[in-house]
């Protein structure tokens, strides 16, 4: 559910333990919801 939301509302996604991608955002896809891209915190 709240996947669903982020990716209506086009959240950033904080990925605090994640080494290599700090952050995402998704999308809806005709699979379900799929990440659409990732990126550092200071690229915002």
């Amino acid at each position: 559910k709240f996947l669903h939301e982020a990716a209506d509302k086009e959240y950033v996604i904080f990925l605090q333990h994640d080494n290599y991608n700090e952050c995402c955002t998704v999308k809806h896809t005709e699979k379900g919801v799929r990440l659409k891209d990732t990126f550092k915190l200071n690229e915002l």
